[in-house]
């Protein structure tokens, strides 16, 4: 028996090929236990119908029936565990098959994962355009602000030209010694510059005088 059960697992094909025999097998009994319960149904028929001990061929009867089922029940287990295992013997998959699947998952993986990043960084605007960006005007927003920079702008411009016109008053308000005295004052400097320079031998005045 050991050698048989080596044999048939280094010979996968003679493996299947057992299967296949015990399903046939199995199946073939079935068909056997069929013909067996129709010969049984008619023999009760005419006995039952013959007789005068009915109540003797009724109990007998259900006795045979009991049995029967259990028997058929037997016989089903028989061949879905025979179609079981040729089933599970003839869908191996190879290693290489393996392999692919494997591949695959973790593709699907990196990919669900990637999807997933990718969604957290996605952010919900409010305002979704439905056209070209060069076919819409600037937003409410942006012609406010450049609106409040043309109004500092221009309080600024006023300003400037109030502080100015204020100057030019207070100018205008001076006496006129105020501006005859700068004006002597800045001409005598001027004069007296020369006079100090040919003093101490300044070599870039006009004339210099040597000792």
């Amino acid at each position: 028996m050991q050698i048989s059960k080596s044999d048939a697992s280094q010979n996968p094909e003679s493996h299947e090929s057992q299967d296949v025999i015990r399903f046939e097998k199995s199946l073939q009994e079935l068909r056997d236990l069929r013909s067996q319960l129709h010969h049984a149904a008619n023999h009760c028929e005419t006995t039952f119908l013959n007789t005068t001990q009915k109540h003797m061929v009724v109990e007998s009867t259900k006795e045979y029936l009991c049995r029967a089922v259990v028997s058929v029940v037997d016989h089903l287990g028989c061949v879905s565990a025979n179609l079981n295992s040729s089933i599970s013997n003839s869908c191996a998959f190879s290693e290489a098959e393996l392999r692919i699947n494997c591949l695959k998952q973790r593709l699907l993986s990196c990919e669900k994962y990637a999807h997933r990043v990718a969604l957290t960084r996605v952010k919900w605007a409010a305002y979704l355009p439905k056209h070209h960006h060069r076919y819409l005007s600037k937003p409410i927003t942006s012609v406010e602000k450049s609106n409040e920079d043309i109004v500092r702008d221009s309080k600024t411009e006023a300003s400037t030209k109030i502080l100015m016109a204020r100057h030019e008053s207070e100018a205008a308000q001076l006496p006129l010694s105020f501006h005859t005295c700068t004006d002597q004052k800045s001409t005598s400097a001027e004069n007296l510059w020369p006079g100090i320079s040919a003093e101490k031998g300044d070599p870039h005045s006009g004339d210099d005088i040597y000792i």
